[in-house]
């Protein structure tokens, strides 16, 4: 089964003939070996009935679900980035050799 789709529903810049509307495939009527499934009535009602229920084609939303999951994304890596770079007074102090770490310095234990 397929549905047509009007290009304000579809359009997607990664498919340049989408400005023109696109044809999406709903269901196949096979089994998971590919044998050919009969029609039923009752499931067509149900599956068309979906259909007209839903105003974005398939291709359209699984684009913008990926385009927000790059979106969260890149403000993590951003978030991990700005921790990583960072910079501190001691970090700045142990660059520029103005503080100096003593990892051989035992400290003496207070009674």
């Amino acid at each position: 089964m397929e549905q047509w789709f009007p290009p304000e529903v579809c359009l997607n810049p990664e498919l340049p003939d989408s400005i023109h509307g696109s044809y999406e495939p709903i269901y196949v009527f096979e089994d998971k070996d590919g044998n050919s499934l009969p029609l039923v009535l009752r499931v067509v009602q149900i599956i068309v009935r979906n259909c007209l229920l839903n105003t974005r084609s398939t291709m359209l939303r699984r684009s913008e679900d990926i385009a927000r999951r790059e979106k969260v994304e890149q403000i993590a890596y951003n978030k991990d980035m700005d921790m990583l770079s960072d910079e501190g007074p001691l970090v700045s102090q142990l660059h520029d050799g103005s503080a100096v770490l003593n990892a051989l310095e035992k400290k003496k234990d207070v009674v």
